[in-house]
């Protein structure tokens, strides 16, 4: 399974990693385009658990790419060259309406 944390308070990060450093390429990395979706996903401490994850950078990527053509489709592209995960899960911030 594959848990990508697209909340840039990281607590699914938080919670299935040891540590998240932030010297170490994250989602936002993955946004930027300075990264692949590959780069970021390492192993978390539950087995059969892999995770791209968020640290707080996510948010400045996020208002970066906001004015961007096709920032919509920036994940899905990036996990086009993915394999091996059966499940995909995506966790993103809550939305207030």
């Amino acid at each position: 399974m594959l848990l990508i944390d697209m909340d840039s308070q990281g607590s699914a990060s938080a919670t299935v990693l040891a540590e998240v450093s932030k010297d170490e390429p994250s989602m936002a990395h993955v946004l930027g385009g300075r990264a692949t979706l590959t780069d970021v996903i390492r192993p978390s401490l539950i087995e059969g658990v892999w995770v791209a994850p968020a640290t707080e950078e996510l948010t400045h990527a996020q208002l970066t790419i906001v004015s961007k053509t096709g920032r919509e489709s920036i994940l899905r592209r990036a996990l086009r060259s993915v394999r091996g995960y059966d499940v995909a899960i995506i966790d993103t911030a809550p939305e207030r309406h």
